[in-house]
């Protein structure tokens, strides 16, 4: 029946379903050609599961400046797990040139959203790989905000609209405009598919939240320091989200 971390939906042991998600991962990082493909690595549970799933053939980059969290934790995580991560440092880069060609793309985006598009938008100029992979729709559809258990009546359900409908085509004509492509396992139609059939309960309980990847961690054999990690999302790891405010502040 498995141990205590494989929960059940509707009475049945999901082992499938997680199975199934990390098929569906696998599948697409294999069709991409691994000496052209990049990794936008966070230095979390989610990127971090990606370029396992990859067999580490993906090249990943990470965003911050210096002595930020996900620039330590990217190092900490790459050197346990023996890959290595190129680091942009932001200590000397032109952060409102990258505000101003995000604004030029999506004049209506709100500052919250606006510093992880900066942080994206430095691994798409910075990668000299085609092929850019994102951990985006994880936190959506394997309900990784904290609000989610500070509120147990929100659902994901807003969320997911948001991903789909505005920061999904915004993030693809940010791409478009310097010649990459987007690649997006964790909007893959199967994963998403499967994320939809597991109730709220059995995504975030006692234990924490995304229990579902946690056990895709776990599954594919990440040791428990990464199956277990809890960290802020990439515009407040990086430090860039302190610049947004700044610069709203200023305005």
């Amino acid at each position: 029946m498995g141990n205590d971390s494989e929960k059940t939906v509707d009475g049945h042991v999901h082992e499938d379903m997680i199975n199934a998600i990390i098929e569906s991962i696998r599948n697409t990082l294999y069709e991409l050609p691994a000496e052209d493909t990049a990794l936008s690595y966070s230095g979390g549970l989610d990127s971090t599961i990606l370029i396992a799933l990859s067999d580490f053939k993906i090249h990943p980059y990470t965003t911050g400046f210096s002595n930020s969290r996900d620039i330590l934790a990217s190092r900490r995580l790459s050197q346990i797990l023996g890959f290595k991560v190129k680091e942009i440092i932001l200590d000397h880069i032109d952060i409102n040139s990258l505000f101003t060609q995000i604004r030029e793309i999506d004049p209506e985006i709100q500052a919250r959203d606006l510093g992880y598009e900066a942080v994206l938008l430095s691994v798409l100029s910075h990668a000299r790989e085609k092929y850019i992979v994102t951990g985006q729709g994880a936190d959506e559809f394997f309900y990784g905000y904290q609000k989610y258990e500070r509120e147990p009546q929100i659902t994901n359900k807003g969320d997911i609209e948001k991903i789909i409908k505005y920061t999904c085509p915004r993030e693809k004509k940010i791409a478009d405009s310097l010649g990459k492509i987007m690649v997006l396992p964790y909007l893959n139609k199967e994963v998403t598919g499967i994320a939809t059939l597991i109730p709220r309960s059995q995504h975030i309980n006692e234990d924490g939240r995304k229990i579902i990847l946690r056990s895709v961690a776990r599954r594919i054999g990440l040791p428990d320091e990464i199956v277990n990690l809890k960290k802020t999302a990439a515009q407040y790891g990086s430090g860039m989200q302190k610049i947004v405010r700044k610069t709203v502040r200023s305005q």
